[in-house]
């Protein structure tokens, strides 16, 4: 537990990212941005591919929850490698800003700014924005990227019939020998599988 030494020295902290030199932006680029986008894109995939196999309606809501706690495994597990204090420091880390306002301005000016009916229109507004330009270009993101692996689950798995989706013929892989080459780019080296489908929809 936390002492009021503790506490009081926490509260007197200010952890702030200063900068990051070009080797280490390289660094994280390669082996955390990327290799995180890849794995997001895939499992979003399969969790797609996941939902639209399942029938009922609460077995959706369970297997969405279930598909939400591996999203957020991660995460879990760096909480729970990481020592308390590293945890206490990361939650204190302040946004590095992107923007820097070098204009420099009177003492009127300044007291005008941060004036109280400044600070609670500044507030407002930053609120505002950060509603519909964060938030909302994440909501489009996430319903665009569900839109296109929705679409592209119906365009490999099922065909345009008399007016209706309905699913294609389904064959068993010849074997259980399974690649990388054939997990992460499938559509140029598919796994192999037999000739003779074990289901396909009734004529």
């Amino acid at each position: 537990e936390k002492t009021e030494n503790q506490e009081h020295w926490l509260e007197e902290v200010n952890v702030k990212v200063a900068g990051m030199s070009a080797p280490w932006k390289m660094w994280n680029l390669i082996f955390v941005c990327v290799p995180k986008c890849v794995l997001v894109l895939y499992t979003a995939k399969a969790g797609i591919n996941f939902l639209m196999e399942t029938a009922g309606v609460d077995d959706i809501i369970v297997n969405s929850v279930a598909l939400n706690f591996l999203l957020g495994l991660d995460e879990l597990i760096a909480g729970a490698l990481m020592s308390d204090t590293a945890n206490e420091i990361l939650k204190m880390c302040e946004d590095l800003p992107l923007h820097y306002d070098d204009k420099k301005h009177d003492d009127d000016t300044t007291i005008q700014k941060y004036s109280t009916e400044q600070q609670v229109s500044k507030s407002f507004w930053l609120l505002l924005r950060n509603l519909f330009s964060n938030k909302l270009i994440k909501l489009i993101f996430v319903i665009v990227l569900t839109t296109v692996l929705v679409v592209n689950y119906y365009h490999r798995s099922c065909d345009y019939k008399d007016g209706r989706w309905v699913s294609k013929a389904m064959y068993a892989p010849i074997n259980m020998h399974y690649t990388l080459l054939n997990a992460f780019i499938p559509f140029f080296f598919p796994p192999e599988e037999g000739k003779t489908p074990y289901w396909q929809m009734p004529e």
